[in-house]
């Protein structure tokens, strides 16, 4: 391990700024892109479920809503009728023929309005049932029966007379028809006291068929349940003949096992104490058993009833709806990106590569100019930076040329080029005669311009592109000539030994002239690899002795 870490360590150390940038941008890329689609699959989830919680809330309200307006309706009714005067007269004189027309004609009236095309009416003094169904005449009502408290069948209306509420709602098959139906068993009271009970029983299937009709229920199933917790319908039975037309009892408790669905229907059913009110406001729960995914507890008002919902996850809001989005999201953030790096690299990476290049190149070929001193952005400040350090450190201050250090880096660099050709180098040293004269006699100052004008005239000497001049220390001043034999060499002397005496600098001092002069040792070799850059200055600088010694202003030549 430690081993694969130094080598990531050296690749990455030895690599350009632009390939690290590179490799950042994109293990950044990569751990952005990762945690942008965990933080995009949570979001997507909460998303998910909180639509779909509020779905599954607006569809329970409404289910609830539109149960209890459909009983509120049938309820109406017979409350109306339970105050009607004709019926409370007929009750409390039933073999009163008039008092029995006259209500014969309130439930008629009545019967105008329900959905049901039934009534049950049992007279409270002696229990005597009368069964009444649309279009009989008032000869058909007649008592069919007398209820008897110990009878089964008969046990529904003392129920209702025990009852403190008004109204009972009860499931119950009907007699008649041998269908399900919901009976509201609504009491009739005189002066206080109870004295028949009018009922109405709603043909179960067609309640569902009508407020289920209004949604898709192919994934959802719905129940009413009683505040016994006993299921009263169950929409995923509608097409059972046993539970549509015979008695069919069983508890949520039995028939769920989602633990999270049943603690919360139980404390739903604890806290009933008689009909709910007309606010409801549903539970939602997420389940954990499938294939539920949520299920809604919702009360049904006016009654002691509640809904209970259950969705699987392809009725409710679906991620694969955000998907389009979030896959959209996703290749934004990739354009983005990658259009961030092409800019920036172009911006940026690109200029200094063609900088960095620059600068390489400048090793060999000390003409090369270095990139983006035109620029006006940061990138020509750091060129035009470089670049005077560049001239500082391989010119001159005094006379503008190039110094030593260039000299010797310069000379080593051509031994090294040359020496696979086998081509000649020609080295010249030169040194300003009686120099140290010129300054005691004319003044240091005088000096100084006398040497930046000596090296302006030694450098326009220079015409080839490979030549030049540099100072070698004090008055001596170097000559470097590739690619030049002894007799090119000689020219050259003489062109700057005339050069030199063109400019006619007075020198009172000087044994060889009246003006300022200079002496010249030159060094010819082949190049070969076993030279060095001072075999050439040294031998150079021998033939400058050997000038100086001959009385000056002339020039000496040395072979290597």
């Amino acid at each position: 391990m430690r081993k694969i870490i130094c080598k990531f360590k050296s690749l990455w150390l030895g690599s350009m700024v632009s390939a690290r940038f590179r490799y950042v941008n994109v293990a950044f890329f990569v751990l952005a892109a990762l945690v942008m689609t965990l933080v995009m699959m949570a979001t997507l989830r909460g998303v998910t479920n909180q639509i779909s919680e509020d779905y599954a809330s607006h569809h329970a309200t409404s289910v609830a809503g539109h149960f209890s307006a459909y009983l509120m309706r049938e309820i109406g009714v017979l409350e109306n009728l339970s105050h009607s005067s004709a019926i409370i007269e007929w009750f409390s004189d039933e073999d009163n023929p008039a008092k029995k027309s006259a209500a014969f004609e309130d439930l008629l009236s009545a019967m105008d309005t329900l959905s049901s095309d039934n009534f049950y009416i049992v007279t409270g003094r002696e229990h005597r049932e009368y069964s009444f169904v649309n279009g009989d005449s008032i000869d058909r009502l007649q008592s069919a029966d007398t209820l008897d408290p110990n009878r089964q069948s008969d046990i529904w209306y003392f129920e209702c007379l025990d009852s403190e509420m008004r109204y009972v709602l009860k499931v119950d098959i009907d007699k008649l028809m041998q269908k399900k139906c919901v009976w509201i068993n609504y009491k009739v009271y005189k002066d206080g006291e109870v004295i028949g009970v009018v009922c109405t029983g709603m043909e179960f299937a067609n309640i569902v068929a009508e407020i289920l009709s209004r949604y898709d229920n192919s994934k959802i199933r719905t129940l009413i349940v009683s505040e016994k917790g006993y299921i009263s319908m169950d929409s995923a039975l509608l097409g059972d003949e046993r539970f549509l037309r015979y008695s069919f009892e069983s508890r949520l408790d039995d028939e769920f096992t989602d633990v999270k669905l049943v603690a919360a229907v139980r404390r739903h059913l604890g806290r009933i104490n008689g009909n709910f009110g007309m606010s409801v406001n549903p539970t939602v729960l997420e389940l954990s058993d499938k294939p539920y995914r949520f299920a809604t507890i919702a009360p049904i008002a006016a009654t002691t009833w509640s809904v209970v919902t259950l969705y699987d996850s392809s009725s409710l809001f679906s991620a694969a709806r955000l998907l389009p989005l979030f896959i959209a999201f996703i290749l934004l953030f990739v354009i983005f990106t990658l259009v961030a790096d092409v800019i920036s690299y172009r911006l940026i990476f690109t200029p200094l590569d063609h900088l960095v290049d620059s600068l390489a190149k400048m090793k060999s070929d000390h003409e090369v100019k270095i990139f983006g001193l035109e620029r006006k952005d940061e990138f020509g400040i750091l060129s035009n930076t470089i670049n005077d350090l560049f001239d500082e450190g391989h010119h001159d201050a005094l006379t503008g040329i190039y110094n030593r250090r260039f000299m010797e880096a310069s000379l080593r660099h051509m031994i090294s080029l040359l020496s696979r050709s086998g081509s000649h180098l020609s080295v010249l040293m030169m040194d300003i005669d009686f120099f140290k004269k010129y300054n005691d006699t004319y003044g240091h100052n005088m000096g100084d311009d006398c040497l930046a004008k000596v090296a302006e005239a030694l450098a326009k000497s220079i015409t080839r592109t490979d030549d030049f001049v540099a100072r070698y220390g004090g008055e001596e001043f170097i000559v470097v000539l590739p690619n030049t034999d002894e007799s090119g060499a000689r020219l050259m002397a003489d062109k700057m030994l005339d050069a030199v005496r063109q400019l006619k600098i007075p020198h009172s001092q000087n044994a060889a002239a009246e003006y300022v002069t200079v002496s010249v040792g030159g060094a010819t070799g082949v190049v070969t690899f076993s030279q060095r850059w001072n075999d050439y200055v040294k031998l150079a600088d021998e033939a400058l002795y050997k000038s100086k010694h001959n009385g000056r202003n002339q020039y000496t030549w040395l072979g290597l």
